[in-house]
């Protein structure tokens, strides 16, 4: 079984969902994770568990840092930067900070790429002159948006789900030779 999230932090997973993956646990030869929180969750009924590390398809990523970057002609205004997030938006994505950013720093442009589903109303968000979010996009998309970026963002409220996380875009945004600002998840520490 290919553990990597701690599914009983989704407000979308009923009670017998979270029972059913626990049957999956047990009746697995090898459970793999990709946390140190999922693994103590998972010892007491796995019969072998194994920490296999996220990580990323490099070669996909690594193409953002050959491109993105628009010359500025001289006496042009420069370009404002760009402090980006992909991936899902939903009840973790920490809106009070970012939220705080865009009010802070008027000077900047926030992109926010990937799905909304379960997020909390942020229509003062949508509203802000410095924020676009443009909705889910395909992968093959990622890494040209991802060479705009200045700073990527991994902004997360601190919830049981997310404590167990080990976010795949931190290494997609290291492949790209992004700095990268983020929530103080364990697994980045």
């Amino acid at each position: 079984y290919d553990c990597m999230d701690d599914h009983a932090g989704f407000d979308s997973n009923a009670a017998d969902m979270l029972a059913s993956e626990d049957e999956l646990i047990r009746a697995s030869d090898l459970t793999v994770v990709t946390s140190r929180r999922l693994r103590e969750r998972v010892a007491d009924h796995a019969r072998v568990v194994v920490d296999v590390p996220n990580a990323c398809a490099y070669e996909h990523f690594a193409t953002a840092r050959r491109g993105g970057e628009e010359p500025v002609a001289p006496g042009a205004e420069a370009r404002r930067p760009v402090i980006g997030y992909f991936g899902a938006i939903s009840a973790w994505f920490d809106f009070d900070l970012l939220r705080h950013a865009v009010r802070s720093h008027p000077e900047w442009d926030f992109v926010l790429i990937g799905s909304t589903w379960g997020a909390p109303d942020h229509a003062d968000l949508l509203a802000a002159a410095n924020v676009r979010f443009l909705g889910e996009l395909p992968y093959d998309e990622l890494p040209r948006h991802l060479a705009t970026f200045d700073v990527a963002t991994i902004p997360f409220c601190l919830t049981p789900l997310i404590l167990a996380t080990s976010p795949v875009k931190f290494y997609e945004y290291l492949a790209a030779g992004k700095p990268v600002v983020a929530s103080r998840l364990p697994e980045l520490e």
